[in-house]
């Protein structure tokens, strides 16, 4: 059985002092589209 190479390319983090509350982090998010997900994943 041959392993297939997948690329992923990580979000990018911004630390920040002091650490932002759940909702702040959530509401700063970009979303990736769920087509680029699923190539990630091979699907």
């Amino acid at each position: 059985m041959v392993a297939k190479t997948r690329t992923f390319s990580a979000t990018a983090l911004h630390r920040e002092t002091p650490v932002p509350s759940d909702l702040d982090i959530v509401q700063e998010a970009v979303l990736k589209p769920i087509g680029v997900v699923a190539a990630e994943l091979g699907l």
